[in-house]
């Protein structure tokens, strides 16, 4: 699969072939359609190691101890550096947001996203962090927001906003209503909303 990674990461998606795939690992087509069926499933394969990779480095090197927004914070800080840091594999992986043949931003290519940060949200509704709430939709926003984030990380421009929308979702997950703002409460703890 590296040979593959470097290929269509260096050349594009489009422009890469199963030789040039051959070609570039030193291999056979009778081994490559051994192990897959064509580009499509051996780029796929590929995208889902890298992002399962990127994905679980972070929360391997974040202070369990820590509070959840700075676990989380923390986390995000791992993971960009970690895109920042791959070279032609940041080139591939950025290729699976526009390639809809790779088909990493469908329903199952969010899977990586789903896991991670669901894996994040129970461990701190664990922990009595976070209120008990709606997860799923908790979920949804936040891999939306991962995807941004994301993509902004892997075309090298600014991530701040991006960032800043995460946070802000997850500071919004600490309140017992999670649709409540600061400005609905007024001094009595009452929410002006009704």
């Amino acid at each position: 699969m590296a040979s593959a990674v470097e290929i269509i990461g260096t050349k594009g998606y489009e422009a890469t072939c199963v030789d040039d795939i051959v070609e570039q690992a030193g291999r056979t087509r009778g081994a490559f359609y051994y192990y897959f069926a064509n580009k499509a499933e051996v780029a796929r394969d590929a995208q889902e190691t890298l992002w399962s990779d990127a994905g679980n480095r972070a929360p391997k090197l974040v202070d369990p101890e820590a509070d959840f927004l700075t676990r989380t914070r923390r986390s995000l800080e791992i993971y960009l550096a970690a895109l920042k840091n791959l070279g032609p594999e940041g080139a591939f992986l950025r290729q699976g947001f526009d390639e809809p043949t790779l088909g990493m931003f469908d329903d199952e290519g969010k899977k990586w996203g789903r896991h991670f940060v669901r894996a994040m949200l129970v461990d701190a509704m664990d922990r009595g962090e976070i209120p008990l709430q709606d997860l799923d939709g908790a979920i949804s926003s936040l891999v939306e927001a991962l995807q941004v984030l994301t993509l902004a990380a892997l075309k090298g421009d600014d991530v701040t906003d991006a960032l800043r929308v995460i946070d802000e979702l997850n500071e919004a997950l600490l309140r017992p209503d999670p649709l409540e703002t600061s400005e609905d409460s007024d001094h009595d703890g009452v929410t002006s909303r009704g």
